[in-house]
């Protein structure tokens, strides 16, 4: 079997799911499902301070080699400081993750626009959250000048066809398939975009990975498509 890069993943407390996502759980179910490396990143720099979380991020993967660290930070509380980015990828973080309606702010957002500018110029790939129709084609609109790697996380099913367009208008832009686990959506997002755009994600330990391997496993793409999608793609962006 491929090596599978897992694009997606977290660890640490979730109030909202009630729910502590420990380290542990997250290292369990790799091992239990051939996971080889997975990005991950402290829920604690989402819903309370990016440095905390970031830190907690760095230590986490410096003490796990299977682990690759992916950095959060919140538009809102950027204020220009564009040496804190680089240090982003001087320390061996992989990519950056935003959350606009978990941390309230939208693509039209001139912090978020400064943010992005600042990180473009700094070459780390980019994932973003997003949850509402219309959300995708609003922020690939706002990036039109953004030169590293968007990736596009959580996207549902109902959102395939926004999805299919946003990739083939704007290119180097990816989607992660945590969510896209409805029949035919991911056969249908490789036909039309092509399978080099989809990375392998499952979001665990909050949700579980055998479902997000299901999904591809059954999506009715060739065994070559497939190890794209579990690893190739993303080992190719992230380098």
């Amino acid at each position: 079997m491929s090596a599978i890069l897992d694009i997606n993943t977290l660890f640490g407390p979730y109030p909202v799911a009630n729910a502590d996502l420990a380290i542990e759980k997250l290292l369990a179910s790799m091992q239990q499902n051939s996971i080889t490396s997975a990005v991950t990143y402290s829920t604690l720099g989402v819903l309370f301070d990016s440095n905390i979380g970031n830190n907690a991020t760095h230590s986490a993967c410096r003490e796990n080699p299977s682990l690759l660290a992916g950095a959060t930070l919140n538009p809102n509380n950027y204020f220009g400081d564009k040496a804190s980015l680089q240090n982003l990828k001087n320390n061996g973080f992989k990519l950056v993750r935003l959350f606009p309606k978990t941390q309230g702010w939208k693509a039209t957002s001139y912090a978020f626009r400064t943010l992005a500018q600042d990180l473009s110029a700094v070459g780390l790939p980019l994932m973003i959250q997003t949850e509402d129709a219309g959300e995708m084609s609003e922020f690939a609109q706002a990036l039109g000048a953004y030169s590293a790697p968007v990736i596009f996380a959580n996207v549902d099913v109902e959102e395939v066809a926004e999805l299919i367009a946003v990739l083939k208008a704007r290119p180097n832009t990816f989607v992660e398939t945590s969510r896209l686990n409805g029949v035919g959506a991911i056969k249908a997002v490789a036909d039309l975009a092509g399978a080099d755009k989809l990375l392998f994600g499952s979001g665990t330990p909050y949700q579980p990975t055998t479902s997000a391997l299901k999904a591809l496993e059954f999506s009715g793409l060739s065994g070559e498509a497939r190890a794209q999608i579990l690893g190739a793609n993303a080992h190719r962006i992230l380098s």
